[in-house]
């Protein structure tokens, strides 16, 4: 072989080399070297990684309770990934807003680690955006609520086992008490400084939940259309304002969609 078909083959076998690389790059069969918090890991190669659909307590919350709460959420996560090899699955949007990559993260034994947070229990469904599988977790939280699993048995975590769980039409009867509402938002509107969720297209009448437009950035993108023609159960104060009840809803956890 000559100089010159040396160089060529050794060319060949560095681009090939770099496909083959490229493809299993894409795949995701990383590594993961550490545990961030509940939601967050870092890969090898120093790739910091936010797990799609999926939210746990903040490890830097101002709430001590929270912070304890978040502590075991890591811990679970930490228990399934941590110097486990596993595979990354995209949607759309590879990056957030940090620059951490956003992906499901796929375990040695096939299961999604996503889903398993949820499903046992340190972890909800994110909110602010709708994802391919959204819906599929939403069905698993719900399960891990009702059956009080994980951070849901936890009394100071899991609120809504002692909060009555009441029908739209009945909000009138409960002013000053902390309920769970049940309905259909059949009409809503974003006024630019606030939107109302209604239960009944007669809004002036009738139980309305209201988002303050200060909180908007942490709901999903236009509300209004996001939960419209939704079942849903609002969790919250309910108050009297214009002769009619209402519950103000200053975070995503306090509206549960069931449908």
């Amino acid at each position: 072989m000559n100089r010159q078909t040396h160089i060529i083959f050794l060319a060949m076998l560095f681009f090939w080399g770099s496909i083959v690389f490229s493809e299993e790059a894409s795949k995701g069969e990383r590594r993961c070297t550490r545990v961030i918090d509940g939601d967050t890991i870092v890969l090898d190669g120093d790739e910091t990684v936010r797990l799609l659909a999926v939210d746990t307590p903040e490890m830097d919350h101002p709430n001590k309770t929270v912070r304890f709460f978040a502590a075991k959420a890591k811990a679970f996560t930490a228990g399934l990934v941590l110097d486990r090899q596993v595979r990354l699955e995209f949607e759309t949007e590879r990056l957030d807003e940090y620059g951490r990559t956003l992906a499901y993260v796929f375990l040695p034994a096939g299961r999604l680690l996503n889903a398993e947070i949820i499903r046992n229990g340190y972890g909800h469904v994110y909110s602010r955006k709708v994802y391919s599988r959204t819906e599929e977790f939403r069905i698993l939280e719900r399960e891990a609520r009702e059956n009080g699993v994980g951070l849901w048995g936890d009394p100071e975590y899991n609120d809504t086992r002692v909060v009555p769980l009441i029908s739209w039409e009945e909000a009138g009867d409960h002013y000053g008490e902390t309920c769970e509402v049940q309905g259909t938002i059949v009409a809503s509107r974003n006024t630019g400084r606030v939107c109302f969720l209604n239960f009944h297209k007669d809004r002036e009448n009738h139980f309305t939940a209201v988002i303050f437009a200060r909180d908007f950035d942490k709901f999903p993108t236009r509300p209004e259309k996001y939960f419209f023609n939704r079942e849903v159960r609002i969790r919250g104060s309910i108050r009297k304002y214009r002769g009619k009840p209402e519950i103000v809803c200053t975070s995503p956890d306090q509206i549960t969609i069931l449908r």
